[in-house]
C-alpha cells in the first residue's frame, strides 16, 4: 500500500490553543489537515487571504503553502490536526478552494462529525504506537525484526485511516444537510436537559412521530442512530464539566444521566480513550 519507510501520517495531535497569535507556520514539507471541534482559529495567507475555522470545519493546506495560523485574543481553539503525505492518486475532491494551496470543507451532519473524531483518535494513538516501536527497535538487544514488522503494521493502518477521513468528508458532500424541524426540535430539547433519559420513544413522542419513523428519519438526516448521538452528547457534556468544575465524578454522572460512576467511566473511556479522572487531570 505504501513504500517501505514511507509514512502516510507523519504527525497527529489534539490542539487546544488560547492566546496563540496567528504566527505559527502552517504546512512545511507535508500537507496539513485540521478539524475544529469547537472555538475558532485564524488562517492567514499572503497577500490578503484570511479565513476563520469554526466548529465542523476541515481546513486543508498543501505542502509548503506560506501562511500562519493561530487564535485571536479572547478566542479558544479546540481542534484535531495532522500532517500527511498523500498517496499518488489523491486529490482534495469535495473541498472548496479558498486560495492557492488552501482548501476548506464544513461537516454538517452530527454522525459524520463523530466519525471524524473517532477515526482521528485512532490515528493519534497509531502514530504514538508506531513511534514507540521505532524507538524500541533502535535499542540494542531487542527483537528488531519483530518491532520492524509491528512498525510496518502501524504504517499500513495509518494509511487506511487517513483514507477513511477523506471518505467521511466525501460522504458529507453526498448528503443533504437539511434536518426535519420535528427531529431538530426533539434534539434541541434533549440538549437542554442532558440528565433526562431521552429514550428514542420519548424523542419520537416529542417530535410527534412513531418510534420507528423517528429513528429512520434521524439516522437518514444526521448519519447516526439516536441512541449513539445522545450518548456522545452526554459524554461531551461530561468532558466539559470535568474541565470547568470541581464536581465529583459521581455528581457529574447524575447530572448527565449516567446511572453510576462505573457506567460513566466505561462509556467515557470508550469515547475518549482515558478515564474521567485522568481526563480532568490533563485538561485542568
Amino acid at each position: 500500500m505504501i513504500p517501505d519507510g514511507a509514512d502516510a501520517v507523519a504527525f497527529a495531535n489534539h490542539v487546544e490553543w488560547t492566546n496563540v497569535p496567528p504566527a505559527r507556520p502552517t504546512a512545511e514539507g507535508l500537507w496539513m489537515l485540521t478539524y475544529t471541534i469547537r472555538g475558532r482559529a485564524a488562517f492567514r495567507y499572503p497577500p490578503r487571504t484570511e479565513i476563520f475555522a469554526t466548529a465542523g470545519d476541515l481546513v486543508l493546506l498543501r505542502r509548503d503553502t506560506p501562511g500562519t495560523r493561530g487564535v485571536l485574543p479572547g478566542d479558544r481553539w479546540d481542534a484535531l490536526s495532522l500532517r500527511f503525505d498523500p498517496w499518488p492518486e489523491w486529490t482534495p475532491a469535495g473541498f472548496e478552494r479558498v486560495a492557492d494551496g488552501l482548501y476548506r470543507k464544513h461537516i454538517e451532519l452530527a454522525g459524520h462529525r463523530l466519525a471524524l473524531q473517532e477515526v482521528w483518535a485512532r490515528i493519534i494513538a497509531g502514530v504514538q504506537e508506531r513511534e514507540t516501536a521505532r524507538a524500541l527497535a533502535s535499542v540494542a538487544g531487542t527483537d528488531r525484526p519483530m518491532l520492524r514488522r509491528e512498525e510496518r503494521i502501524h504504517c499500513e493502518l495509518l494509511a487506511l485511516w487517513i483514507r477513511e477521513l477523506f471518505l467521511i468528508a466525501r460522504r458529507e458532500s453526498l448528503r443533504a444537510p437539511r434536518i426535519d424541524p420535528r427531529v431538530l426540535g426533539a434534539l434541541q430539547g434533549a440538549i437542554a436537559d442532558p440528565s433526562a433519559p431521552h429514550k428514542v420513544a420519548d424523542l419520537a413522542r416529542r417530535a410527534g412521530m412513531s418510534g420507528a419513523h423517528f429513528a429512520h428519519v434521524f439516522r437518514a438526516q444526521l448519519g447516526v442512530a439516536p441512541a449513539h448521538l445522545m450518548r456522545s452528547m452526554r459524554l461531551r457534556q461530561v468532558a466539559l464539566l470535568l474541565e470547568s468544575t470541581d464536581d465529583p465524578v459521581g455528581v457529574i454522572a447524575e447530572r448527565t444521566g449516567f446511572g453510576s460512576i462505573f457506567e460513566l467511566s466505561r462509556q467515557f473511556r470508550r469515547q475518549f480513550g482515558t478515564s474521567p479522572r485522568a481526563y480532568r487531570a490533563k485538561h485542568r
